[in-house]
């Protein structure tokens, strides 16, 4: 059982690395359009490889929130998701925090947040059936 655990918790600690890769990537491969970018809306460039970032972390947590919409601990999962979900929602929309950098770092972390609490329940309900 617990290699079992091991490969998917391996890749829940390292969800920040691969979404923070993601994002790297990104500016690299968007360098010269931001560098010649002359027109309004240039920091679109940028707002797209923080939305691929977000998608990196989305696309490791759905498979958690998936598995654990069946079971024992389906509620509680169920809920912490639409808790955390209301809070990115909410967050987002605060004047200094939306459309902005720092909203985009606070959305990036909430989903890391989301990630993290949707793993610790996964890792629970499978160690105490």
């Amino acid at each position: 059982m617990l290699l079992v655990l091991l490969p998917g918790a391996a890749f829940a600690g390292d969800i920040k690395l691969q979404a923070d890769k993601q994002f790297d990537q990104c500016l690299r491969e968007t360098k010269k359009d931001r560098e010649q970018c002359s027109f309004g809306g240039c920091g679109n460039i940028v707002g797209a490889c923080y939305e691929r970032q977000l998608g990196a972390i989305s696309a490791a947590t759905e498979p958690l929130t998936k598995r654990l919409s069946a079971g024992r601990c389906a509620q509680v999962a169920a809920t912490a998701a639409t808790d955390i979900d209301t809070l990115d929602s909410r967050l987002k929309s605060l004047p200094p925090l939306d459309n902005t950098w720092n909203g985009y770092e606070v959305q990036v972390e909430v989903a890391l947040l989301k990630h993290k609490v949707m793993s610790a329940i996964a890792k629970e309900c499978q160690s105490n059936p």
